[in-house]
């Protein structure tokens, strides 16, 4: 079963150009899927990160 899952892992990083890499690929409500280099899922915390992006300030500024 792990083989087939990595096949299929590999056949969608080759079929995805590296531009791709890193991009979203899916949301629902609380989570952002991405895309890693190595053709598997990431999940992260939205809300962590809308929050982040909402009150956090570089130190530079």
């Amino acid at each position: 079963m792990a083989k087939i899952k990595k096949r299929r892992g590999d056949a969608l990083r080759r079929l995805l150009s590296w531009k791709c890499i890193d991009k979203k690929i899916g949301e629902d409500g609380y989570t952002v899927y991405f895309l890693t280099p190595h053709g598997k899922g990431l999940i992260k915390n939205y809300e962590e990160k809308q929050h982040l992006k909402e009150y956090w300030t570089p130190p530079w500024e």
